[in-house]
């Protein structure tokens, strides 16, 4: 799924951006098995964990980020 949508987009964004675009999609494009490889992990592990674990989790996380992000400047 990613792999079919990825190099349309890139030529988009391609033709969109011009030279500025380069480098950028080599980056892009050497870490689409990274991202291809922690899909299929996340895929497990929420498997694993079951439906209200995953809930229980992720909200934990949305908390943590935004308490993070508030405390971010008062740390500066």
């Amino acid at each position: 799924m990613y792999l079919a949508s990825l190099f349309p987009a890139m030529s988009l964004i391609q033709w969109r951006f011009g030279s500025q675009f380069g480098k950028e999609a080599v980056v892009a494009a050497l870490f689409s098995p990274a991202l291809l490889w922690v899909t299929a992990v996340g895929l497990r592990a929420g498997s694993r964990l079951g439906r209200q674990r995953l809930r229980r989790l992720t909200l934990a996380m949305i908390v943590g980020v935004g308490l993070l992000s508030l405390a971010a400047p008062l740390l500066d």
